[in-house]
């Protein structure tokens, strides 16, 4: 141990002696430990940190399962919960919830909150424990006992006041008292649901059946101690397959899943598309830990004499190996300081730039678990880029060394590990930047979006309208006219209407449907399609043309004839080449109402490229009232009012003092917002692929400026014998061009096969694009021409009569 630190610090002077060298091949591996430093902590902080639960590997969520109903969501109905609750043997218990809005009143100022329901089971399952007062109990879900709420930390502090006397007390929650039971403790949140301030018992009677088929609750458990997944899965998958021959009116065709909570949270691909940043940054390091390698290379053929001397003297070629890798580890070790360093600035652009929807983002941070990892990279990586000069060097012909004197030569074999190096930093670096301009491509297809309607100065608002104001749908079909008349009324706003949803707004209501007249389909092959409330202007405010019939007029109201606008998919998939206008839908989950089909208006092209569009069915506010829906409201551009924002807000209380409204959001935020993990991918490859081509840059650069360097003498002979400048600077690049345009060549052929890594990230764009591969092998060839100037003029500026002295 004594001998290990005497190399530690004669290769720590050894390397002062060289303050350049030392600082360049510190910070080439302080770039690339410093990045694959950043994204560890992203990786740690989503995908690996434990979560904030006790027992947590054995939290799952358990998602009912149907071919075409529940794709891409997970949830479970309420009633089939209480039936898993009651039969399951390998659950320690379960429960669900779901997000709802409420209406706070305090006084004279009403307030919305983003709150939720629950069964008693949702808090159990997640080890909850209240900071004052109880959970909810089994019995706060009947009717007669439902009137209590559970506060969450952050709205007790910001609306009671931290005041431990609010147990006990009664709030005003939808125009009617709810006495206040518990508080939680503060960051405590359910998954999903974490945005939720304020708890509610959800109310149902299971003995009748109700809310079987409402499924849009969020479902968790927890295994029994000693429980595999497997069994679980196994049980989940006999209970649906129970509840399926129990209620096959509502069940049949549905299955049920359960899924290990970490990963139903992450999501296989946000999985992936972290595994394959951290690919990337693997890269760059590589590239970097190449580039060292090289340098050092160069480095150890000028110290052969030394090596030489050394070995003459009683040093063995381990001791100059180890001697070596001291030097390497002393590197490393700096370098991952530095990184580190550049980690901690780097870390918070990246979650700047991330999307806000991925989860736990707020987790991620430089946590020691983090420099752990940036402990052993830093040894993983001296060892990686010190082990090959290390044995090269210490291999040595003590004549032929001591010989040499002032003479350097890397010899034929040194010169091809050099230029081998080369082609590999060439062919990873034409990956990266071959990968970047096919995410820049997609970003700029996104960015063109054009999805068949205006959708420049479109603003949209949700509002929730006070129950107890609005009970009934008759008040609601006085109230929704007289709102929109007094927007379309106020200055600036050129038109205004209203839809339960929208391109890029609102959810994602569906229902099935069959055309009268034909025979009617299985209850497990009802097509569904997706549909929307609309009052007679939301077409007119997008500008969105109707292509037959009528769109919903204001004669469609309470009472009349019920009717429906399809769009031309529904039209394609309904009714082939026959004319839509005329025919009738039926509902079945309605009580098989029958609508008219009075219109067929165009489709909206979905925001991701190569997606299909969706059938759509178009039915009148007025004949489906539901007591929250968006106004949206077209601003005129050539207006002096200019933001509308507060104008709007303010005009939507005035109407109703007690209305709850969300924040107004243009039509282009929510395109910004659909192009946030575009340009977050784009940004981030982006920048490594800059990085991997400007340390390609910098490998061939110090590879030929060594060569042009050991050559000095031979440069100044072939000019003295009459060799134009033109002659050696063509020397020069026949150094750098074989090596260049084999790792030019591998990555080519790399990304063909590799190519498919990014089939997450471009949304069925094709992957391989020649016009693109053509712009990275240009950029790579201009990369690798601009490393070789500096060493071409320095090799064209060799006087003759230097080599003449030498001789």
């Amino acid at each position: 141990m004594r001998g290990f630190w005497e190399h530690l610090r004669s290769a720590w002077r050894t390397l002062l002696r060289s303050p350049g060298f030392t600082f360049l091949i510190i910070f080439t591996l302080a770039l690339g430990i410093g990045a694959n430093t950043a994204i560890f902590s992203a990786l740690w902080g989503i995908v690996l940190s434990p979560l904030p639960y006790p027992n947590q590997d054995r939290l799952a969520a358990l998602c009912q399962t149907h071919s075409e109903q529940m794709q891409g969501y997970c949830g479970f109905s309420p009633a089939d919960m209480v039936d898993v609750r009651e039969r399951a043997q390998r659950l320690e218990s379960v429960g669900l919830g779901r997000g709802w809005h409420f209406t706070l009143k305090r006084g004279d100022q009403a307030t919305g909150l983003s709150g939720g329901l629950a069964d008693s089971g949702l808090f159990q399952v997640f080890g909850a424990r209240p900071l004052l007062g109880r959970l909810f109990q089994p019995q706060d879900l009947k009717e007669a006992n439902n009137h209590v709420v559970i506060l969450s930390h952050a709205l007790w502090q910001s609306e009671f006041g931290a005041r431990r006397e609010i147990l006990g007390e009664e709030i005003e929650l939808d125009g009617e008292p709810y006495t206040v039971v518990g508080v939680l403790e503060a960051g405590f949140e359910i998954p999903n649901l974490d945005w939720v301030r304020l708890w509610k018992p959800l109310h149902f009677d299971p003995s009748l059946g109700e809310r079987r088929n409402w499924r849009g609750f969020r479902p968790y458990g927890r295994l029994a101690e000693g429980v595999s997944w497997q069994s679980a899965e196994e049980e989940m998958q006999a209970l649906a397959a129970q509840l399926a021959l129990d209620y096959p009116e509502v069940n049949e065709g549905f299955g049920a899943t359960i899924i290990p909570l970490r990963r139903f949270l992450v999501g296989q691909s946000l999985r992936s598309q972290l595994g394959f940043f951290m690919a990337a940054v693997a890269v760059v390091l590589l590239i970097g830990c190449l580039n060292v390698a090289n340098l050092l290379l160069a480095r150890g053929v000028r110290r052969r004499r030394e090596w030489a001397i050394r070995s003459a003297l009683g040093a063995g070629r381990f001791r100059l190996i180890l001697r070596q890798l001291g030097e390497s580890l002393l590197l490393g070790l700096a370098g991952g300081l530095l990184g580190v360093l550049l980690a901690y600035g780097l870390l918070p652009l990246i979650l700047q730039l991330a999307p806000s929807n991925i989860p736990r983002l707020e987790e991620v941070s430089i946590n020691p678990q983090v420099l752990v990892f940036a402990l052993l990279l830093s040894l993983a990586t001296s060892l990686l880029f010190g082990i090959i000069p290390a044995l090269r060097s210490s291999r040595l012909d003590l004549v032929a060394a001591l010989k040499e004197g002032r003479a350097y030569s890397q010899g034929r074999r040194g010169g091809r590990l050099s230029s081998g190096l080369v082609s590999a930093e060439m062919a990873l670096a034409l990956l990266m930047m071959a990968g970047a301009l096919m995410l820049v491509k997609t970003y700029l297809v996104l960015q063109d979006w054009q999805p068949g309607f205006d959708h420049h100065n479109l603003l949209t608002v949700q509002i929730f309208p006070p129950d107890y104001r609005y009970p009934d749908a008759d008040a609601l079909a006085e109230f929704y006219p007289r709102l929109v008349e007094e927007v379309q009324a106020l200055p600036g706003v050129e038109s205004a209407g209203l839809a339960s949803a929208g391109p890029l707004f609102g959810g994602l209501d569906t229902t099935t449907v069959y055309v009268a007249g034909r025979p009617v389909p299985s209850p497990q092959e009802m097509p569904e399609v997706r549909f929307y409330d609309i009052d007679p202007n939301y077409f007119a405010t997008l500008r969105r043309p109707l292509l037959a019939g009528r769109g919903i007029t204001s004669e469609d109201r309470r009472g009349a004839p019920p009717v429906a606008v399809i769009n031309e998919t529904f039209a394609k998939r309904f009714f082939a080449n026959q004319s839509p206008l005329g025919a009738r839908l039926i509902l079945p989950e309605r009580d098989n109402l029958a609508l008219e089909v009075v219109g067929m208006v165009s489709d909206v092209k979905p925001f991701l490229p190569n997606t299909p569009p969706e059938s759509k069915i178009f039915w009148s506010l007025s004949q489906f009232l539901r007591g929250a829906t968006h106004v949206v409201v077209r601003q005129d551009p050539s207006s002096a009012h200019g933001d509308l924002t507060k104008a709007l807000t303010d005009r939507l209380k005035s109407v109703e003092s007690d209305l709850s409204v969300s924040t107004v959001h243009p039509l282009s935020a929510a395109i910004q917002r659909e192009l946030a993990p575009t340009r977050f991918h784009m940004t981030l490859l982006g920048s490594f692929a800059f990085l991997a081509a400007a340390l390609a840059a910098v490998g061939i650069f110090g590879v030929i400026s060594h060569a042009v360097s050991s050559r000095r003498h031979e440069m100044g002979v072939r000019q003295a014998l009459g060799a134009d400048r033109m002659r050696i600077a063509a020397t020069v690049l026949a150094l750098a061009g074989p090596p260049t345009a084999l790792g030019m060549a591998l990555g080519l052929a790399a990304f063909v096969p590799l190519s498919g890594a990014l089939q997450a990230f471009v949304f069925g764009l094709e992957t391989v694009q020649p016009p693109l591969l053509a712009l990275a092998l240009l950029l790579a060839s201009l990369i690798a021409a601009a490393a070789v100037l500096m060493p071409i003029y320095r090799a064209t500026r060799v006087h003759p009569s230097e080599a003449l002295r030498q001789e």
